[in-house]
């Protein structure tokens, strides 16, 4: 088989004194076409004109279409509409980063001042933290402007890649839970035990009102709609655990708080003066962790801890717990499978457990073979360790 080469293509043969065949790259697709020709100076010709062609096309819907920053948006934002995404408020948080940047620039304009966005967003300082943004807020931002670009069909620029060593190692034990608790206000409480046990994510659990709890079939139910990967579930509510009687202090709570200000509660978890809690208090939680002794721990650990505490069950069905949690991808759920200080240490003194019986059935084996050998009349002839280290154990 014969291969000439060209810049971006080349010209061969499949079989000796057969026609020559094209094959160019076509965006990130290998293209061959047949060329007819039995000769190898007919066969470039056709190839540099197939090039040509495809360059052409390219220029032509370049210049054909280049739309501005904010119309490519504008499209994102329909197909996050169109398809019920419910991430469509973060879409429009990391717009007001992006459009001062590339307010009125067409899409070709926008290579050049890739690099410089990111430079300058991990310079600024959020004014609700008072700390500068972090590498993987400006990840988020940059892969929005590239859907959108994708979305609109026009040529991509070079996005350099965003490398992120960020992932969360921590998990709590039920001591750190103790200690949170009795820092934590009293309508929060109940509210993160029930994340503790289920794992369930805040605004899963957030959401769920009185009806949700079937009495009839004991389970707690969370409909499709207010799940994030869109599968219903339930979790069974058992007589005696931990989860019944969490909710059955809820409901006392609750129900003390409709005599006292005369009102019809329906969500499980609310405030002092019933009101439904919207979002998560977190400049709250951030101190209350800082006075226990856990700063800089995240209330969402508590789902690395359910899906930790998960594996420490007994014949443990991972399929089960990852549809009791609501992981749809083993690697998610093994990825969330954290062990806490008090699994390392009871694995610690497992394993020294180990070593001693190792030891103890060594030092019973050599025994026996000096028994052995002192019957045969041969002391110590057999011995597998030296006598220092037998009369040391």
């Amino acid at each position: 088989m014969g291969r000439t080469h060209g810049s971006i293509g080349c010209v061969y043969q499949k079989k000796k004194q057969g026609q020559y065949y094209a094959t160019y790259q076509l965006k990130r697709k290998r293209v061959t076409r047949a060329t007819g020709k039995l000769n190898k100076p007919a066969a470039e010709k056709i190839l540099e004109k197939l090039i040509g062609e495809h360059q052409a096309r390219m220029a032509q819907g370049s210049a054909g279409y280049d739309p501005k920053f904010e119309e490519m948006y504008d499209r994102l934002r329909d197909f996050y509409r169109n398809n019920d995404r419910r991430s469509i408020r973060m879409l429009d948080i990391r717009y007001n980063h992006l459009e001062p940047f590339f307010r009125g620039l067409r899409a070709s304009q926008f290579g050049a001042r890739l690099r410089s966005y990111r430079t300058l967003r991990l310079s600024q300082v959020s004014p609700k933290t008072k700390r500068k943004y972090s590498l993987a807020t400006v990840k988020l931002e940059l892969a929005a402007l590239r859907f959108a670009m994708v979305l609109s069909g026009v040529p991509l620029p070079h996005f350099e890649r965003i490398q992120l060593n960020n992932a969360r190692q921590q998990s709590y034990s039920r001591a750190d839970l103790e200690r949170v608790l009795v820092a934590l206000p009293e309508y929060l409480r109940r509210l993160v035990v029930c994340y503790y046990i289920t794992g369930w994510r805040l605004e899963e659990l957030l959401s769920r009102q009185w009806p949700d709890i079937d009495v009839y079939n004991a389970r707690l139910w969370l409909d499709a709609a207010s799940c994030k990967t869109n599968d219903p579930r339930f979790w069974p509510l058992r007589p005696d655990s931990w989860l019944t009687e969490t909710l059955r202090e809820q409901r006392a709570f609750v129900t003390r708080i409709e005599h006292e200000r005369e009102i019809k509660i329906a969500w499980i978890f609310c405030r002092d003066d019933g009101t439904r809690i919207r979002w998560f208090p977190y400049p709250l939680w951030r101190k209350v962790v800082a006075s226990v002794g856990l700063a800089g721990s995240y209330i969402h650990d508590f789902r690395r801890s359910a899906s930790s505490n998960s594996t420490r069950v007994r014949h443990t069905n991972e399929k089960v717990a990852m549809q009791l949690i609501g992981h749809k991808s083993v690697t998610q759920h093994q990825k969330y499978q954290q062990p806490n200080r008090d699994d390392i240490d009871d694995f610690a003194d497992q394993l020294d457990e180990v070593h001693k019986r190792d030891a103890a059935a060594l030092l019973r084996q050599n025994q026996h073979l000096e028994d052995f050998a002192c019957s045969q009349g041969q002391l110590g002839a057999t011995s597998m360790l030296p006598k220092h280290d037998l009369e040391r154990r």
